[in-house]
């Protein structure tokens, strides 16, 4: 039997944070697959527009640990 110390174990915060991660990388990665070619004069709406805010999303996410304790 694996005896688990509770003290041990990561946060709800840092277990949510690494979830919500993950859910932003798949949608990501589903919006960039379905995106239309892009070139200089693309303008950001649709799928571009959503690749961007998601790519932000999960920038703040990383971001957010790195803050104070």
């Amino acid at each position: 039997m694996i005896i688990i110390d509770a003290r041990a174990s990561y946060k709800s915060v840092a277990k949510s944070l690494h979830w919500l991660m993950l859910a932003l990388l798949v949608v990501q990665f589903a919006i960039a697959w379905s995106m239309p070619e892009l070139g200089r004069g693309s303008v950001p709406t649709g799928f571009i527009g959503w690749h961007l805010s998601v790519g932000v999303a999960i920038l703040a996410v990383m971001i957010v640990p790195l803050g104070p304790p």
